[in-house]
């Protein structure tokens, strides 16, 4: 688990039903895309493309309630994994397709992250003991355009686990730094929540160009499936300095 940093947080947010979705991609290609301060993370010798969907409420300003009109939307994101000189492992987003207008907006200015207005919908179903939702993403602007998802998958109530430290599982979800560019410079954003309660997932289900979209080709091949229910999460402030440590 992450260590709290020392600071003040700045937002609070609770994510629910993580869907993440993972396939094997060219170090050399993912490397071309980002910028060259920072180096793709890779999990013996592989680079890895996600796709993480899923669903943000209970956000507020530390020390305000809930804001209205952002107290909840799904959203899905393209990202991959990156260190900076061989420390501070993070993520890097490609793009980040969300629900609510005023939240990309406000995303893009204050974590200069690449976030994109769509129409997104999250259904869940009912079928016995076990739920099948229903994910549906469109994105309006901006560019690159048409850029979509549809996934349908279906919890199987299996035991809870946690992601075993150095296990492929733990690479891709146990992440709490976050790299954006601003102007010429790389800063660090941070996260702290509790690991991931992870479940298994059936996806029955899987149109998408998100990935295209953002410059990538991935195999046609089933991803590497992986679920979480949800976790508590403080949000930290850009920081501009070298860097970050995560115990």
């Amino acid at each position: 688990m992450a260590k709290r940093p020392e600071r003040l947080y700045s937002m609070h947010q609770f994510w629910h039903d993580l869907l993440f979705l993972h396939w094997e991609v060219p170090v050399d290609r993912l490397q071309s895309l980002i910028p060259p301060e920072l180096t793709i993370d890779t999990y013996e010798g592989k680079a890895y493309i996600g796709l993480v969907a899923f669903r943000i409420s209970q956000i507020r300003k530390r020390g305000f309630p809930a804001v209205p009109g952002l107290r909840q939307f799904p959203e899905i994101n393209v990202r991959t994994y990156v260190h900076k000189a061989g420390k501070d492992p993070g993520v890097w987003f490609f793009s980040l397709d969300a629900s609510n207008l005023f939240a990309c907006i406000g995303a893009r200015m204050a974590y200069k992250l690449p976030y994109y207005f769509s129409e997104i919908t999250q259904m869940d179903t009912a079928n016995a003991s076990k739920v099948t939702t229903q994910f549906r993403s469109k994105r309006y602007l901006p560019r690159p355009l048409p850029a979509y998802a549809t996934i349908d998958y279906t919890v199987q109530n299996d035991p809870v686990t946690m992601a075993e430290k150095d296990s492929l599982e733990h690479f891709f979800v146990e992440r709490y730094l976050l790299y954006s560019q601003v102007g010429d410079g790389i800063c660090v954003g941070q996260v702290y929540h509790a690991p991931y309660p992870i479940e298994r997932v059936v996806v029955t289900r899987l149109e998408e160009n998100l990935v295209q979209a953002a410059g990538i080709m991935h195999p046609d091949s089933a991803p590497i499936i992986h679920f979480s229910r949800g976790v508590d999460v403080l949000i930290y402030s850009l920081e501009h300095q070298q860097s970050a440590v995560v115990n």
